[in-house]
This record gives structure tokens, C-alpha cells and sequence, in this order.
């Protein structure tokens, strides 16, 4: 059980055991990393509107509870940066991001400077990783098919975000378990609704898909 913390190190071993190499990162803890780890290091920035799973997308690859996990969006306000290396000696520099929403939706005060953040975040990561939440695309096509997905404001306005700042980008579908009756055409099939609905990187960043939950394709996104 991922909720109650139940069997995950049985998990751990069998994956270990039959080479899942650099799934399992070796983490390095602290917030204040050696000079040499930061400058090999690849900075990866998490993004992605309110409660589209970027906390519990970095909680799950490092393996530890760093940022606020809510239902209710908007838990983190800050960027949060996390350090770690995988067993192949790749070093990341994940940051967790406040949910970016439209400008005219962003709040003075706490908000706005999130927000901020946010997108210098993203202005100075190596890559970016846009998180969209696989239920709510499912749910919101669901009734004309998913080349009527429609994605927000918010959405659009953070893909342009990245592609305006030139950095690498890689769509990130998460909450792939609530997507019910999944086969291997799938993942096409959202592919196909962000490719045809999603301007800017959504036109040619890599689509991967992944559960925090319950850490399905949490290794393609290291790969």
C-alpha cells in the first residue's frame, strides 16, 4: 500500500534485484549541496497549474515528502529544490513549482510572487516538465473524444511560458491510474488530443505518462 507504506521496500528489493537502474535514486539530502553537485547537475523545473500532481511527481522521484501533497490547489508557494543522483551517476536538480495560472487569475501579494518564482524557475532549468493531469483530460473529452480536449487558459498560458524561454520541455501526464480500462494505445490517444489542441510545446515535446501513487513509469521520466 503507497498510502499506508506497506510492502513498498519488498517492492524496492524486487526491482533492485532485477536491475532497475536508476529508477531508485541515491538521494542526496540538504538543500545546500557540494559545489561540484551543483555544477554537474541537470536542473529540471516542475510545472503546471494548481493540483495538476508536480508535488507529489517530485515527492515520488526523490523519494521524499519535500512539498506539501493537498487536494486543495495551491499548497506550494515556493520553488522547492531537491538534489539526487541516480545509480547510472546522473545528478538532477528538481524544482517544485507554485501552480502558474493566468494573470489575471494571480492574486497581489504571496500569489504573485509564487507565481514569479515560477517562471524564473523555469527560465533557468535546463528542462522543463509541464504536468497535466490525465483524469482531467479524460473527464473533459470523455463525451466527444479526446480530439475535442480543450486545454485551459492556464494550460496555454504555461506552454507558451516555456517555449518562450527556450528551455527543453517534456509533457508529463500524471495521475495515470485514475485512467480507467488502459491498453497500448492509450497513451496515443492523449498524445494525439495534446498534439492536436496544445499549441506550442505541445506540438513536440515528448508526451511520457506516470502514477506518483503507485510509481508506474516514474523511470521514463529519468530516461
Amino acid at each position: 500500500s503507497a498510502y499506508h507504506g506497506r510492502g513498498v521496500w519488498e517492492v524496492v528489493d524486487k526491482c533492485v534485484d532485477r536491475g532497475c537502474d536508476g529508477l531508485f535514486p541515491m538521494r542526496i539530502r540538504g538543500q545546500d549541496p557540494p559545489p561540484t553537485i551543483r555544477d554537474g547537475s541537470v536542473s529540471v523545473a516542475i510545472v503546471g497549474t494548481p493540483n495538476a500532481g508536480k508535488s507529489s511527481l517530485l515527492n515520488a522521484l526523490t523519494g521524499e515528502a519535500r512539498a506539501i501533497v493537498s487536494d486543495m490547489p495551491g499548497t506550494t508557494t515556493d520553488a522547492i529544490d531537491a538534489y539526487l543522483e541516480t545509480n547510472k551517476g546522473k545528478i538532477y536538480r528538481f524544482i517544485d513549482t507554485a501552480g502558474i495560472r493566468r494573470r489575471g487569475k494571480i492574486q497581489v501579494g504571496t500569489e504573485w510572487l509564487a507565481v514569479n518564482r515560477a517562471i524564473k524557475a523555469v527560465k533557468r532549468a535546463d528542462v522543463a516538465l509541464m504536468c497535466l493531469d490525465a483524469s482531467e483530460i479524460m473527464s473533459g473529452a470523455n463525451a466527444r473524444g479526446f480530439a475535442y480536449w480543450c486545454p485551459t487558459n492556464q494550460q496555454r498560458y504555461i506552454a507558451r511560458q516555456i517555449e518562450e524561454k527556450g528551455v527543453a520541455a517534456v509533457i508529463v501526464l500524471t495521475k495515470w491510474d485514475s485512467v480507467p480500462n488502459k491498453d497500448e494505445r492509450t497513451l496515443k490517444k492523449f498524445t494525439e488530443a495534446i498534439r492536436s489542441n496544445l499549441a506550442g510545446i505541445g506540438q513536440w515535446a515528448e508526451v511520457v505518462c506516470c502514477s506518483s501513487l503507485t510509481g508506474q513509469r516514474l523511470k521514463k521520466i529519468l530516461e
